[in-house]
């Protein structure tokens, strides 16, 4: 006799669909915001005066914007080119996949208390500039909701891959002092944490986008052990007890 086994195997999750057409659209837009925002902190005296953050001018004198407009300025065009790279792809399939309220609505609030914490760690009187703040709180989001949302693979596989993508992409090869890693953890962490508060209160919608199919294995075997058949008695058809 046939024994027919049932799995359901995970084949698409949320992560599987195309992100949004639009998000190349948002990711060069807010590399062409970066950009010109930079050339006029590079340019205009009266307009830089406004954009770059510092402890005095946050604290002091309540200058709040500064940490949304020092999250666009960078110091230089090896600054922005280097912030632009990860700024871009990380950007395209964060809106791609969960839209524009997480970036850049979200984010890019998010990246404000970034500035903000690591000014609270750094000097009065040092400026703080650069969308790096902003790559790492995207990349902690990203890499967070990979683990939690790509089932098809074991946890183990998951955290690996997520953690060797950090490690490659992230991870500096060599230290340079103008550069903030206090920002660059702070970042991570704040989009660690959006990540595990985005899940939570998104589990049923992500976890509805998922596609399962049922497999079907068949097994030609006898569900007990067989005993012996009894011997044929006589011209009597053969019978169970």
């Amino acid at each position: 006799m046939f024994i027919r086994t049932m799995e359901r195997r995970l084949i698409k999750t949320h992560l599987s669909k195309k992100p949004l057409p639009s998000g190349l659209a948002v990711s060069m837009g807010m590399i062409l915001l970066c950009t010109l925002t930079s050339l006029a902190y590079w340019n205009i005296p009266s307009v830089s005066t406004y954009l770059a953050a510092n402890q005095d001018l946050v604290l002091n004198h309540y200058h709040i914007w500064r940490l949304l407009t020092s999250t666009l300025v960078h110091g230089d065009m090896g600054h922005l080119l280097s912030n632009s790279y990860m700024l871009g792809i990380l950007s395209y399939f964060v809106f791609g996949y969960f839209g524009w309220t997480v970036y850049p609505f979200a984010i890019f609030i998010l990246s404000a208390f970034v500035n903000l914490f690591t000014l609270m760690a750094m000097p009065e009187s040092i400026f703080l500039i650069g969308a790096s703040g902003m790559v790492y709180c995207l990349a902690g989001f990203w890499l967070t909701l990979y683990i939690f949302i790509e089932r098809q693979r074991s946890f183990t596989q998951r955290f690996v891959r997520s953690f060797g993508v950090a490690l490659v992409t992230l991870f500096p090869t060599s230290l340079e002092p103008q550069t903030s890693y206090k920002a660059h953890a702070i970042g991570f962490l704040v989009g660690l944490l959006f990540a595990i508060y985005y899940f939570l209160t998104h589990k049923t919608q992500i976890r509805n986008s998922e596609k399962w199919q049922i497999i079907f294995d068949e097994e030609d075997s006898y569900p007990f052990p067989q005993e012996p058949l009894p011997e044929n008695k006589g011209t009597d058809p053969l019978h169970w007890n």
